[in-house]
């Protein structure tokens, strides 16, 4: 559930349709302009807000699909490390190459100690 993209990629599709619909409005915006002799100020503010629209829709779905491609990247590594615990089995003494493998850093200061692990979680002590 963590790294689910189920709910991104279903806003991805509705502004892939979005994006699709807008470039046809405009399409026929241009088209209409060409035909038909329009005010060209109004126009242009049409045409204008149509593609300010199809922008916004354009920089979501770049951010989405980033954030898509993160979840899923995200997912695989902890996949990975996952599967590095269980090929190591039940740890009875410190192990240096676990450690390693397992503690991103350590951030000591004067109130607190924070261990940071190669997963992105951390513990406060």
């Amino acid at each position: 559930m963590l790294f689910g993209t189920v709910e991104l990629e279903s806003e991805q599709r509705q502004l892939e349709d979005e994006l699709n619909e807008v470039a046809g409005l405009i399409e026929d915006c241009i088209k209409e302009n060409a035909r038909v002799a329009l005010d060209q100020a109004e126009y242009e503010k049409r045409y204008n807000g149509l593609v300010e629209r199809f922008d916004k829709a354009n920089e979501r779905l770049e951010e989405i699909k980033a954030q898509i491609a993160e979840r899923q990247a995200r997912g695989q590594q902890i996949e990975m490390f996952l599967k590095g615990l269980e090929k190591v089995g039940v740890v009875k003494e410190f192990d240096d190459d676990l450690f390693l493998a397992l503690v991103e850093r350590i951030e000591v200061g004067r109130e607190k100690v924070v261990v940071r692990f190669k997963d992105g979680t951390k513990v406060e002590g």
